[in-house]
């Protein structure tokens, strides 16, 4: 779908220079920053959620207060309990 818009000359500027890099050129660069324009804006979301908040407090604390596994802990169990 073809869409015309204006930027401004830093804009361009960045924009052409990205271009000469990237493959796909300026329209793969353009789809790309929007889809992750729109990704940002749903972690956004999620971080404002109360109950994401919550958990992350939690998961905070957790740690703080040493109720943590090792990930080389994990690793070692997975390996003995695994059929």
């Amino acid at each position: 779908m073809k869409r015309e818009f204006t930027l401004d000359s830093e804009a361009c500027a960045v924009l052409d220079s990205l271009a000469e890099q990237f493959p796909g050129g300026a329209d793969a660069i353009v789809n790309q920053a929007l889809h992750m324009f729109n990704m940002e804006k749903r972690l956004d979301e999620i971080e404002a959620d109360p109950e994401f908040q919550a958990l992350m407090d939690a998961s905070e604390r957790d740690i703080r207060e040493g109720r943590t596994v090792a990930h080389e802990d994990v690793e070692e169990f997975l390996r003995k309990h695994r059929k």
